[in-house]
């Protein structure tokens, strides 16, 4: 429990103080730090410009693969449509392990 706070008034304790208007507000100016950027100039590594380049494509691409999807569905109408159960299996294994190591955290 603080018994005493120093340094304010009970207005700002209250919950009134006066706030200032912008005009008010003091200004306050950094001097440039040294190695700064200009904001006019911006220069991308090159791994930048492709991560920049990949993350345009992510977003462009559709979030389904029709394509895939009617190959999927075709080969299930056509009874082509073959299941490995290990591979099933294994990647039902991967995904119980790695969501309980999410929980776990």
């Amino acid at each position: 429990m603080v018994a005493e706070v120093k340094g304010t008034t009970s207005s700002i304790v209250a919950g009134t103080a006066h706030r200032p208007a912008p005009s008010e507000t003091p200004t306050v100016t950094h001097p440039p730090q040294a190695g700064a950027v200009s904001s006019k100039n911006v220069h991308l590594t090159e791994a930048a410009a492709e991560l920049r380049t990949l993350e345009k494509a992510v977003h462009e691409a559709p979030d389904v693969d029709m394509e895939r999807v009617n190959r999927i569905r075709q080969a299930i109408a056509d009874g082509s449509y073959e299941i490995d159960p290990q591979k099933l299996a294994d990647n039902l294994l991967r995904f119980e392990l790695m969501m309980s190591a999410r929980t776990h955290k």
